[in-house]
């Protein structure tokens, strides 16, 4: 119709933020890269480490893209990461203190702690040991050549530079880039680490090393207490007050009656046995069969010599 606005196709584009009925093109979709894809780009990585002119750099660069990879941090987390944040006795693998963590468009930074999974202990540990040294003192982690933090931007733009070296593939490590971190972060940082649907194991490397020898244990809990006239969670509650002098909240008590605790204190477990007057062999059953563990991955020894090119340069673990 002559005079008229026409929409825009909706289809092709998305609205900007300003109401003004113009719109942006639309990004394309874009899925995952698959795992050999970005092992190959860690691969050329490890490659630089050995034949770039400034090794420490380099170096960096490795740890860095590593850690933004396996503990799923955006750009703005990493280059505000300081030396004491990394905590390698804190868990079985070691955490991060993310203290600038991203919060919500109203809220400040909202701190976190990250696993260090899939080897990122090993990468940190080398990093720390053999490359940190070797830029100016500071209590940045992942410092520039003058001892500060590095910018966001120079963290996306050395990303950007290393994807357009000779061999690189851009679709091998979009998902690093901290351009697309509201976007790519929430999905990608979660897939990769584990979350999996009831049944699967969350960690594979802690699935591995718990073994499946772990003995299987029966809570008898409620069949104890029906043995002695003990029907209820309110009731069991009295009995702990009165016998053993435990006050526990009614949701305590209720999930001690209804469900299989993943673990319980010393202290409680000696209350409910004062309480109905039975021993610890009344509240649990321990199945003792044996069960065949699994062969563990060979994991390097702290004190194993670090692999060397001819150069002398000291290589990551990963």
């Amino acid at each position: 119709m002559p005079g008229a606005r026409q929409r825009p196709d909706e289809s092709t584009c998305r609205p900007s933020r300003a109401s003004t009925g113009s719109c942006r093109p639309a990004r394309p979709p874009r899925s995952p890269p698959v795992p050999e894809r970005v092992s190959e780009f860690f691969e050329f990585l490890k490659t630089r480490i050995a034949t770039a002119r400034k090794y420490a750099p380099a170096a960096r660069d490795y740890a860095l893209f590593r850690t933004l990879y396996h503990a799923g941090l955006r750009s703005e987390e990493a280059a505000l990461l300081d030396r004491p944040d990394v905590h390698f006795n804190r868990g079985p693998f070691g955490k991060l203190h993310v203290r600038f963590g991203k919060g919500a468009h109203t809220s400040g930074p909202r701190p976190r702690w990250v696993s260090m999974l899939d080897g990122l202990d090993l990468v940190l540990h080398w990093f720390l040991d053999d490359v940190r040294g070797k830029f100016p003192d500071s209590a940045v982690l992942f410092a520039d050549e003058s001892g500060g933090a590095l910018h966001p931007g120079t963290i996306r733009n050395r990303l950007r530079y290393l994807m357009t070296l000779p061999g690189r593939h851009p679709a091998a490590t979009w998902p690093l880039d901290g351009e697309l971190d509201d976007e790519i972060r929430p999905s990608l940082g979660h897939v990769h680490r584990g979350c999996l649907p009831a049944g699967g194991s969350r960690h594979a490397r802690r699935a591995v090393r718990g073994g499946a020898a772990r003995m299987n244990i029966r809570w008898k809990l409620r069949m104890t207490a029906a043995q002695r006239e003990v029907w209820t969670g309110t009731q069991l509650r009295r009995l702990l007050a009165e016998k053993a002098g435990l006050e526990l909240s009614a949701a305590s008590v209720s999930a001690l009656f209804t469900k299989e605790p993943a673990q319980v204190k010393l202290p409680t477990l000696a209350a409910l046995c004062t309480a109905l007057e039975c021993t610890p062999n009344d509240l649990f059953e321990v199945d003792t069969t044996p069960v065949a563990r699994p062969a563990a991955p060979p994991r390097p020894a702290p004190d194993q010599p670090k692999a060397a090119t001819a150069r002398g340069r000291s290589m990551p673990p990963l």
